[in-house]
C-alpha cells in the first residue's frame, strides 16, 4: 500500500514509518521518531524544503522541523501542515486563499496593512508556526482540505481558516479567511468536546469524544451525510444508523475528496458521498447521502482505514467476538464455533483454551490447544460473521477458559472471550410422563448438575420401530431451596435443588401414541440421555360423548369418543359446571399489536367452575374410553341442587367435559355436556292410527337444553290381545322457548309386518264380499235412523239399491274393509321420553292407537224423494252423517271435502256413540260453477244406472269426503257425496262431464 502512494522508494531509508499524507503533487512521510520527509513537486512551497528544492524524487527531511518532534502531518492540494508534541501547528505552501493562516492584524500601535498580509499569506516555502495559537491554545490535531485547514485544540474546540465560499469553514458565508477562527467549541447537545477533525476537498467533519459527528461545507454528493445535497455553512449533526435502527458510536472518521467514512465501535465501516470509481465500497458508483454500511466487510472487525481521493484501504486483524456454544462438558468433543474477523483458511490455524483463574492446589489444569478449521465467510444479510471451528479438548476440572486464535499457530489473539467447562449433568425423571403431540404443556425435569446457561435444550427422540421422529425444545433452569437432614452431621441443612422446566414439543406424523427417549444438553449441543425412562407422546383429542347428557341421579354409562387413546392407568374425565348465573366475560376484538403485547404477560387462569365431578375412565380402544356417572356426590348436596335448580322451570344445567391422559393435565379439547332432571309433559295429539305417521308434540313447562339425542317411546307390548303389539322408539326434535321445551316426533307402525302388510291398497278401499257389504249397509241404515231428523228422513222399503233402511243412505263405491282378526282396536300405548336416548323419564302418558276407519255411506237431510232409491243431497249448512267401521269417539276428528277443482276444505267433526261422523256442510268454492242441468243426457243416465251408480241429483255436484280421527292422519277413504251449491243469479253455466264431474 505504501509503495503505491510513494512511487520510487528506497526501502532501507524508509523504515519506521508512522504516517503518510498525499497532496495533489507532493507527499509527506512521518517517521516514528517525529522526523518529516517530503517528495514530489512543490512549486508553491508545499514541500517545505525552501526555494532551492521545488521538486524531488527522493524523500528529503524537512530541516526546519528536525528538532520539533512532529506527531501529526497533513496535506492539502498545495499546502501542508504539522503538529508538534508541544502543541504548535506549522503550515507551509500556497496561502493565497488563507489556508496557511499566517495573516495578522498587527498591533494596536502598528496595524498590519493588506500588502503585508498578502506577502504573509502568499507562498510559504518553509514550515512556519501559526502565530494565532502561540502562547494561547495547544493544538491536538490538524487536517487539510484542498484550500482550507482545520485543527482541534487541547480544549476540544474546532478552528478553521482558508477558503470558505462552500461553507467548509463552518461559520457562515465567507469567501476566505486568512486567520484561524473558532467554528464550534463543543457538542451543542451534550457539551462533549471534539477529539478529531477531518477535511475533504471542500467539506469538514468533526467527532466528539462521545462518538457523535458534525459536518459542514460542500455537499453536492452527500458527503456531509445529512440526507440531502445542499451545502451547509454551519455545523450540523450526522446520524450513523446501524442495522438495528439505533445510532452507532463512531470510533474514527475520515474525509477525502468528495466522500467520507466512519468506523463504528463494532468495527464496521459506513461511507457516504461521491460513489464514482466504486470508492464507497457498495458495489456501484451510486452516491450515498447518509452514512451507509459497507456490507463487504461487515463483521470483519476493521481496526484502521485510510483514504485517498479515489481509493480506500482497510486493515482487518484476527479477532474473536463470540464462541458458540460458550460452554461444554469436561469430556470434551464439543464442536466449538468461533465468530469473528480476520480469518482465512490457514493450515496452522490453532485454538488455545487457557485457564482464566489460578488452578486449585493439586489441580493439573494447563492450557490445551485444538486444530482449527475454516467454516465460512461472513453472511451480512443474516448478520453472521466469519466462522472457524474446532473440537473442544478434554479437561478434568470445571472452570472458565480463555479461547484465543492464532492463524499461524503461535501469534494468538487477545480478545478476552471465555469458554466454560461443566461436569456432565445427570437426568433422573420427567413429569408428567406423557403429553399431547399438538398442545404444549409445561414439563419438569429433575436431576443433578443443572445450571442456567441460556442455551439449555431438551431432545425427545422416538424409539426405534416408528417414524424416527425427533424434536428439540428450549429449557430453563429453576432453583428451589429445600431443608434436608444430613445423616453425617445429624443436622438439617438447606439444599438447593436445580430442575429444568420446558414446554413439551409439537410432533407431526401419522402414528400415535409414540414412545420417546429424553435427553438434556446444557449447552444446546451435547445431550445426556435419561436412562430407562419412556415418555409417551399422544395425539389424543376429544370428538364427543354418547350420550351427551345424563340425569342428575347418576348411573349413566358414557362413551367418550376421540383419537389416539391408549391404556394409560391415569385415564379420567372431569365434568365442570360453570356458575349458570354469572355472565361470561365479553370477547372483544383485538388487533395484531395488542395480541403481540399480550404474549409478554402470563396468561390468566380460567374462572373456577361452580362445581365439578372427576371420574376414572376405562380404556376401550384408540378411539373410545368409557366411564359411569357416579350415583352419589354432587347433586346430593341440597344447597348445590337448589342453586342449580332454583325453580321448576329449570330442567337442565350446562357443563363441560374434559379428559386427562396423565391424571394431571387435561386435553385442550372440551365437549359440552348437560345434566337434566325428571319432568312431566303434555301430549298432543293423544291419538293416532296404528299405521303410524302421526306428528306428536310433547310440551314441557320448563327449559331443557336442545338435545340432539332425544327419543320418544310408544310402548304397545301388552296392548294387543294376540301378542302382535310392539314398542316403537323414534327420534325427536327438541326446541326451546323462554319458558317451554317442545319435543316433536312422528309415530311408527305398532303392528307386526305380516299382519299390517297389504291391509289396504293405495286409495283407501278394497272390495268386500256380499256378507261384508250387507253388514256395512245395515250399519249405515242404523246410523241414519238415529241421527237424521224425522221430518227429513224417508223410510224406504223397496228392493235393491241400498237395501232396507233410509233412502238417503248411500253406500261407498267399492264397499269397505273390516279390521283384521286378532287386533283389538283402539288400544292404549304408553308414551314416555328420554333426553339422552338412554335414560327414560318415569312420567308416562297414554296414547290411543286405532286402525284407520272405513267410510261406508252418507245420510242426507235434503232433497230426499219418496220412493227414489239413494236420493238426496247435502246443501250448505246441512248436517251430514257419515257411517263407517273403525270409528272411535274423539273430540279431535276432522273431515276433508275434496271438490276436485279447488283445494280441499277442512271442517271439525264429532263422532257419535254409534260410530257416525257428523259435521255441518260448509259452502265450497267451486270456481263459479253451476249445478248439473235439469235434463241431463239420457244416454249418460242410462249408462250410470247400468253400472249401479246413483245419478247426480239436479243442481248438484259430486265431492269426496275423508276423515281423520285425530285431526291429522286422514284414512284415505274418499267417500263420494252429492253437494248442492247455493244458487246465484249471476252464475254462468259450466260444462260438466259424465256424472257431473268438472271439466278441467
Amino acid at each position: 500500500m505504501a509503495s503505491d502512494m510513494l512511487g520510487d522508494t528506497r526501502t532501507g531509508s524508509l523504515t519506521g514509518i508512522a504516517d503518510v499524507q498525499v497532496g495533489e503533487t507532493h507527499k509527506l512521510i512521518l517517521r516514528d521518531d517525529g522526523e518529516v520527509l517530503a517528495t514530489g513537486v512543490g512549486k508553491r512551497g508545499q514541500l517545505g524544503l525552501g526555494a532551492k528544492v521545488l521538486e524531488t524524487k527522493e524523500y528529503l527531511p524537512l530541516a526546519s522541523l528536525r528538532d520539533k518532534k512532529v506527531k501529526q502531518i497533513a496535506c492539502g492540494e498545495t499546502h501542508s501542515a504539522a503538529v508538534t508534541e508541544t502543541g504548535d501547528v506549522f503550515t507551509w505552501g500556497c496561502g493565497f486563499q488563507g489556508q496557511t493562516g499566517h495573516a495578522t492584524i498587527g498591533s494596536k500601535d502598528r496595524p498590519c496593512d493588506s500588502a503585508t498580509n498578502d506577502r504573509l499569506t502568499g507562498v510559504q516555502l518553509l514550515p512556519k508556526v501559526v502565530g494565532s495559537f502561540v502562547r494561547k491554545e495547544k493544538i491536538a490535531s490538524v487536517s487539510c482540505g484542498a484550500r482550507h485547514t482545520s485543527v482541534i485544540t487541547s480544549l476540544g474546540e474546532v478552528w478553521c481558516w482558508g477558503e470558505g465560499k462552500c461553507g467548509q469553514l463552518g461559520y457562515g458565508k465567507v469567501r476566505f479567511n486568512s486567520r484561524p477562527r473558532l467554528t464550534i467549541a463543543a457538542c451543542p447537545v451534550k457539551g462533549a468536546p471534539f477529539d478529531a477533525v477531518t477535511c475533504g476537498y471542500a467539506h469538514t467533519i468533526a467527532k466528539t469524544t462521545t462518538g457523535r459527528l458534525y459536518s459542514w461545507g460542500f455537499n453536492a454528493y452527500g458527503q456531509l451525510g445529512l440526507g440531502h445535497s445542499d451545502s451547509q455553512f454551519e455545523p450540523a449533526p450526522v446520524e450513523v444508523m446501524g442495522r438495528d435502527g439505533n445510532s452507532c458510536v463512531v470510533r474514527e472518521v475520515k474525509a477525502s475528496g468528495n466522500y467520507s467514512a466512519a468506523l463504528s465501535e463494532r468495527g464496521d465501516i459506513y461511507t457516504f458521498g461521491c460513489g464514482g470509481h466504486g470508492r464507497l465500497g457498495h458495489g456501484s458508483n451510486e452516491h450515498m447521502y447518509v452514512p451507509t454500511l459497507m456490507l463487504g466487510i461487515e463483521g470483519k472487525q476493521v481496526s484502521h482505514f485510510v483514504m485517498t481521493a479515489k481509493n480506500m484501504y482497510v486493515f482487518v486483524p484476527s479477532v474473536v467476538c463470540k464462541v458458540e456454544p460458550p460452554c461444554g462438558p469436561l469430556s470434551g468433543g464439543t464442536t466449538v464455533f468461533v465468530h469473528g474477523g480476520g480469518f482465512w483458511d490457514a493450515e496452522d490455524m490453532t485454538m488455545r483454551f487457557s485457564p482464566t483463574t489460578v488452578p486449585k492446589k493439586g489441580s493439573n489444569v494447563v492450557a490445551r490447544s485444538s486444530q482449527g478449521t475454516y467454516v465460512r465467510d461472513a453472511d451480512f444479510d443474516s448478520g453472521v460473521m466469519q466462522q472457524i471451528k474446532c473440537n473442544a479438548p478434554r479437561f478434568n476440572d470445571p472452570g472458565e477458559m480463555s479461547l484465543e486464535v492464532a492463524m499461524n499457530g503461535h501469534d494468538f489473539t487477545d480478545s478476552g472471550i471465555t469458554y466454560t467447562y461443566y461436569a456432565d449433568p445427570v437426568v433422573e425423571s420427567i413429569q408428567p410422563p406423557c403429553f399431547s403431540a399438538t398442545n404444549p404443556r409445561e414439563l419438569l425435569i429433575q436431576g443433578s448438575g443443572f445450571y442456567e446457561t441460556g442455551l439449555v435444550k431438551i431432545r425427545f427422540k422416538e424409539k426405534p420401530g416408528g417414524e424416527d421422529r425427533e424434536e428439540l425444545v428450549e429449557g430453563t433452569c429453576v432453583s428451589e431451596k429445600n431443608v434436608e437432614f444430613n445423616p453425617d452431621t445429624e443436622e438439617e441443612e438447606i439444599v438447593e435443588v436445580v430442575s429444568i422446566i420446558c414446554n413439551s414439543p409439537v410432533f407431526g406424523g401419522e402414528l400415535f401414541p409414540i414412545d420417546t427417549r429424553v435427553a438434556v444438553a446444557l449447552n444446546g449441543k451435547d445431550f445426556v440421555t435419561l436412562p430407562g425412562t419412556s415418555v409417551m407422546v399422544h395425539n389424543c383429542n376429544l370428538k364427543g360423548t354418547t350420550p351427551m347428557s345424563a340425569p342428575i341421579e347418576g348411573g349413566t354409562a358414557v362413551s367418550v369418543e376421540g383419537t389416539s387413546f391408549y391404556p394409560s392407568p391415569t385415564l379420567g374425565v372431569r365434568i365442570s359446571i360453570p356458575d349458570p348465573y354469572v355472565e361470561p366475560p365479553e370477547e372483544k376484538e383485538v388487533d395484531a399489536l395488542e395480541i403481540e403485547e399480550q404474549k409478554s404477560f402470563t396468561s390468566q387462569p380460567e374462572p373456577k367452575p361452580f362445581a365439578e365431578i372427576k371420574v376414572r375412565a376405562e380404556f376401550v380402544s384408540s378411539t373410545e374410553m368409557t366411564f359411569v356417572m357416579p350415583t352419589e356426590g354432587l347433586f346430593d348436596n341440597e344447597d348445590v341442587y337448589k342453586y342449580l335448580f332454583p325453580n321448576p322451570s329449570v330442567l337442565s344445567v350446562a357443563a363441560v367435559l374434559e379428559a386427562t391422559i396423565d391424571g394431571e393435565g387435561y386435553l385442550d379439547s372440551k365437549i359440552p355436556f348437560y345434566f337434566f332432571r325428571q319432568a312431566e309433559f303434555n301430549l298432543e295429539p293423544a291419538t293416532g292410527p296404528t299405521k303410524g305417521g302421526t306428528e306428536v308434540k310433547l310440551t314441557f313447562e320448563g327449559v331443557v337444553f336442545e338435545s340432539t339425542e332425544a327419543v320418544v317411546t310408544f310402548d304397545a307390548t301388552d296392548a294387543l290381545s294376540d301378542g302382535q303389539g310392539m314398542s316403537s322408539t323414534v327420534g325427536a326434535v327438541c326446541t326451546t322457548t323462554k319458558t317451554q321445551t317442545i319435543m316433536t316426533c312422528v309415530t311408527e307402525p305398532w303392528k307386526s309386518d305380516d299382519l299390517s302388510a297389504d291391509l289396504r291398497p293405495e286409495g283407501g278401499s278394497v272390495d268386500m264380499g256380499d256378507e261384508e257389504a250387507t253388514a256395512a249397509t245395515e250399519l249405515a241404515e242404523t246410523a241414519a235412523a238415529e241421527e237424521a231428523p224425522a221430518e227429513d228422513t224417508a223410510a224406504a222399503e223397496g228392493e235393491g239399491g241400498n237395501g232396507e233402511g233410509a233412502e238417503g243412505a248411500v253406500a261407498a263405491e267399492g264397499s269397505a274393509i273390516s279390521a283384521p282378526a286378532g287386533f283389538d282396536s283402539p288400544f292404549e300405548v304408553k308414551c314416555t321420553v328420554s333426553f339422552n336416548g338412554v335414560n327414560f323419564n318415569s312420567f308416562t302418558l297414554p296414547f290411543l292407537a286405532y286402525d284407520d276407519p272405513v267410510l261406508i255411506g252418507a245420510t242426507y237431510t235434503s232433497g230426499i224423494e219418496e220412493g227414489a232409491e239413494g236420493s238426496g243431497f247435502c246443501a250448505v249448512g246441512d248436517e251430514l252423517t257419515i257411517a263407517g267401521t273403525g270409528l272411535i269417539e274423539t273430540e279431535t276428528a276432522q273431515v276433508s271435502i275434496d271438490s276436485g277443482v279447488e283445494e280441499k276444505t277442512y271442517v271439525d267433526a264429532t263422532v257419535t256413540p254409534t260410530g257416525g261422523v257428523v259435521f255441518t256442510m260448509p259452502e265450497l268454492l267451486l270456481s263459479g260453477a253451476v249445478a248439473a242441468p235439469a235434463e241431463p243426457d239420457e244416454g249418460a243416465a242410462e249408462a250410470a244406472e247400468a253400472e249401479g251408480e246413483v245419478p247426480i241429483p239436479e243442481g248438484c255436484v259430486r265431492v269426496w269426503v275423508d276423515v281423520a280421527m285425530n285431526g291429522q292422519n286422514f284414512a284415505g277413504c274418499d267417500l263420494p257425496v252429492f253437494y248442492k251449491p247455493p244458487s246465484r243469479p249471476d252464475t254462468a253455466e259450466t260444462d260438466y262431464g259424465d256424472e257431473g264431474e268438472f271439466e278441467a
